[in-house]
């Protein structure tokens, strides 16, 4: 699993547009525990995407 205090999140991680991509096994296992692209929650950054809110900034 990630650890946002010890490690680097674009280490990890990349956006497909509304879907985060794991690049290492830890993001891929972190996005797959995590249920990060359920599709409610790609369905909900796909609607801030319309409003301009996403994706965050860095």
């Amino acid at each position: 699993m990630f650890n946002p205090r010890r490690q680097n999140w674009k280490r990890h991680f990349r956006w497909e547009i509304t879907t985060l991509v794991g690049k290492t096994k830890t993001g891929i296992v972190t996005i797959y525990v995590l249920n990060i692209n359920a599709p409610s929650r790609v369905s909900l950054r796909e609607n801030l995407l319309f409003e301009g809110r996403f994706p965050p900034d860095e």
